[in-house]
């Protein structure tokens, strides 16, 4: 798991990151503090229907896969700047 790029931390520690696992670009939310992973972008959210909350699993790879798409990188990086800007 590797991290290419992340915005500024927040009051709750957390950030958005593009990270890189086996070859494939994740967007991402990092809380360090409760020591987690949650999906950020709303593609790889349920949909409002369903509740519209984001899935959430433990700081690793398996984890990072679990809550998120992988992506190419150019993609990836697009989505993040998207996003980020937005905020």
């Amino acid at each position: 798991m590797n991290i290419i790029r992340k915005s500024k931390k927040e009051k709750d520690s957390s950030y958005i990151a593009v990270v890189e696992v086996d070859k494939k670009f994740h967007v991402v939310q990092i809380n360090e503090k409760r020591g987690q992973v949650e999906s950020f972008l709303p593609s790889d959210c349920p949909s409002k229907n369903a509740g519209g909350l984001s899935y959430a699993a433990r700081i690793n790879k398996n984890g990072v896969k679990y809550v998120s798409s992988g992506r190419k990188r150019q993609n990836a990086l697009r989505l993040f700047n998207k996003y980020i800007k937005k905020e």
